[in-house]
């Protein structure tokens, strides 16, 4: 297990030193013990953190330094690059709600919201601590909202130049108002947990978002407003911080 603010320093001590021989040898079957490879992708969120501790522990990936710790062993090198995506606060954090929904975690929306306004931790917290975790990696950086026009240039970059079709699985689409009310109900009664994607699935064809069923939101209209500027103001910071990371869309 990898190490958590929600534990002891003791604790933590133990996760590390039990995490990182078998972290060695999870790289090492998967890329030392095979034949040559030009280029190797690690694509693993949960790396960084989860959906479900950034609403628990009260902030963007805050167990982000003692996880990269253990990450800085095996790819803290110059043939290395870190691929890391930013997002609009109100849904990025929206968006993690629902994930944990989807998987059966039921919070109290009024308290994740509470207990996450203002923001303790921004975008530029998290790319400084993995820049000063990994700063011989290289780092590129986009925005969420800019996918389409940049996604030709990330997977450029993932595959070294290598041709590929657009991807043909887009992100989950977003739940209604309604939709999160059925989900919760669900939850309550004890049925989610047998087939949480089967009955996640259901409720995004029977409520879908439209005018009438607006998606589902954590924030007021004020309240998203000002995280968006905050957004806008952190982006500022983070291109000029470090404007060779940027990837630009095309």
């Amino acid at each position: 297990k990898l190490p958590s603010p929600r534990q002891s320093y003791a604790r933590n001590l133990r996760r590390c030193a039990d995490t990182g021989p078998r972290l060695r040898r999870m790289i090492r079957n998967g890329v030392e013990d095979k034949p040559p490879t030009k280029r190797v992708i690690v694509s693993e969120e949960n790396l960084i953190g989860s959906c479900k501790n950034n609403l628990i522990l009260n902030g963007l990936y805050p167990d982000l330094a003692m996880r990269l710790s253990l990450l800085s062993e095996h790819f803290n090198d110059s043939s290395v690059t870190i691929f890391f995506t930013v997002r609009t606060y109100s849904k990025f954090v929206t968006s993690n709600y629902t994930s944990a929904l989807r998987n059966g975690t039921l919070l109290e929306k009024a308290e994740v919201a509470s207990s996450l306004w203002p923001l303790s931790r921004s975008w530029v917290n998290v790319v400084t601590e993995i820049q000063a975790a990994l700063p011989r990696a290289r780092l590129l950086i986009w925005r969420y909202e800019d996918f389409e026009r940049s996604e030709a240039a990330v997977l450029a970059g993932l595959t070294d130049g290598a041709s590929l079709s657009s991807l043909d699985d887009r992100p989950l689409s977003t739940l209604s108002m309604d939709a999160v009310t059925w989900l919760e109900r669900n939850i309550q009664r004890g049925a989610f947990q047998q087939a949480p994607g089967k009955i996640s699935r259901r409720a995004m064809a029977r409520y879908p978002a439209s005018a009438t069923n607006p998606a589902f939101t954590l924030w007021s209209s004020e309240m998203s407003s000002e995280l968006d500027e905050r957004y806008e103001a952190d982006w500022k910071e983070i291109t000029t911080t470090w404007p060779f990371a940027i990837l630009r869309p095309r």
